[in-house]
């Protein structure tokens, strides 16, 4: 199974880029974030004819999520990890046997801010929510949070700064203890790999970037990850998201 997920910035604005990816790498499902759109404005015929169903939890302007896959989604769930969060920011389902949760984790604004206190609080219902469930799980999406310096172009300029700051790593890692594999560390433990970039001049083709789109998938099965990738061509695209898709290809019975 192939599963991507891509911080769109705009469905709708992107549609004709995301359109085209979609048929070109074929993903079997699709985590949205930053969809910016209420589910009636989310271009969902596209998807059906392209032979997709769609599964969403969207909000004007801002966030919104929606998972797309070529089979059939039972018990979804819209907003599972915070029901009360006023934020379209998660959304989970089963595909075939397998919990597929997608995650939008709030930016923080600042290290130190109320805003920086609610992604924390958001990382550990996160973390509660994905223990209650059962194996297999596959935890996608922006986590807003670089695991550690390798992840990271020029760890000293953000050092304990937002993002890369220690309560988030934290909060990050203790998702991992709670029975998950970060998908990228099981195929390669080299630096440089990046998901974001900013839209600076030179920012992609200098590679300064940082790791925050992940996959996390559950002990159980994190045997079966055959690649991860990363498709930077995309994120070089003109009108390109920030963010590049991040796609998991892993063995599912």
């Amino acid at each position: 199974m192939r599963i991507t997920t891509w911080n769109v910035n705009s469905i709708r604005r992107r549609l004709d880029t995301v359109l085209d990816w979609i048929q070109r790498e074929q993903p079997d499902v699709l985590c949205l974030q930053e969809t910016k759109c209420t589910d009636d404005r989310f271009p969902w015929v596209v998807f059906k004819a392209l032979g997709y169903s769609v599964a969403m939890d969207g909000q004007r302007s801002y966030n919104g999520v929606a998972i797309a896959a070529r089979v059939p989604l039972t018990e979804v769930t819209v907003r599972p990890v915070w029901p009360k969060d006023q934020d379209a920011r998660s959304i989970s389902c089963f595909v075939g046997s397998t919990r597929i949760v997608n995650v939008y984790v709030p930016y923080g604004e600042k290290v130190g801010t109320p805003k920086f206190s609610k992604k924390l609080r958001w990382l550990g219902r996160l973390r509660d929510y994905i223990v209650e469930q059962e194996p297999p799980t596959i935890v996608s999406g922006d986590f807003n949070v670089a695991p550690d310096d390798r992840d990271v172009y020029d760890p000293r300029a953000r050092h304990e700064k937002l993002i890369c700051s220690t309560p988030e790593r934290e909060r990050l890692q203790s998702l991992v203890n709670a029975g998950y594999t970060d998908a990228l560390r099981m195929v390669t433990d080299e630096g440089g790999h990046y998901t974001w970039w900013s839209h600076r001049v030179g920012a992609v083709e200098r590679n300064r970037g940082l790791r925050i789109d992940h996959h996390l998938v559950s002990n159980d099965i994190a045997s079966r990850i055959r690649r991860v990738t990363i498709d930077v061509r995309e994120r070089l695209r003109s009108g390109a998201s920030d963010h590049a898709p991040v796609t998991l290809d892993i063995q599912l019975r």
